[in-house]
C-alpha cells in the first residue's frame, strides 16, 4: 500500500511545483509510481521511503541502448537492438517518448518485442525505457548533445 506520509519537508502553505514528473520505486516490492507534481511529502510503500529513479545513459550496442528511427510521421524506439530480455522478472516494462509539451508511453508485456512505435512528428524528443531489473534508461532525438550536457540535464 502506498502511503503519502503527512510529515512534510516544506513549510505549510508553500507550493513547490515539480520541474518534471518523477518516478519512485519501492525497495521492497518493486512498485513504481510517478509523481506528476510534488508538494514535498515523503512517499512510502511497504515501510521504507521509496527511491527516486534516476535516468541512466547507455552506450550504443549495450543491452539498454535505445535506437530511434524516424520516418513518415512515426518514431520507433527499440531497446538493446531488439534483443533485450522480455521475461516476467526481467523485461522492458514500458517505453516513453517525451516532447516539449507532450508525453507518450507504450506499456509492454512479457514476450513482446522490446520496441514501441509512436505516431508523432518533429525533433527534440527524449526516449526513455524502464527495465524491471536495471532501472530507467534514456536517449534523445533531435539536436545532438554531449554526454556532459545530458548528465547536466538529468540533474536539473
Amino acid at each position: 500500500m502506498i502511503d503519502f506520509n503527512l510529515t512534510s519537508r516544506v513549510p505549510m502553505g508553500s507550493y513547490i511545483p515539480a520541474k518534471r514528473p518523477a518516478l519512485y520505486k519501492c525497495p521492497v516490492c518493486d512498485t513504481v509510481v510517478e509523481v506528476l507534481e510534488s508538494n514535498g511529502l515523503e512517499i512510502t510503500c511497504c515501510g521504507p521511503e521509496m527511491i527516486e529513479l534516476r535516468e541512466k545513459l547507455c552506450a550504443a550496442h549495450q543491452p539498454h541502448a535505445l535506437a530511434i528511427e524516424k520516418a513518415n510521421g512515426l518514431v520507433k524506439v527499440r531497446v538493446g537492438g531488439g534483443g533485450h530480455s522480455m521475461d516476467q522478472d526481467h523485461r522492458i516494462a514500458w517505453i516513453e517518448l517525451i516532447g516539449p509539451d507532450q508525453r507518450y508511453r507504450q506499456f509492454l508485456r512479457p514476450g513482446d518485442a522490446p520496441e514501441a512505435t509512436f505516431a508523432v512528428d518533429g525533433d527534440g524528443f527524449v526516449a526513455r525505457a524502464y527495465c524491471s531489473a536495471h532501472g530507467l534508461w534514456r536517449t534523445s532525438l533531435g539536436r545532438q548533445r554531449t554526454a556532459k550536457a545530458l548528465a547536466a540535464e538529468m540533474v536539473a
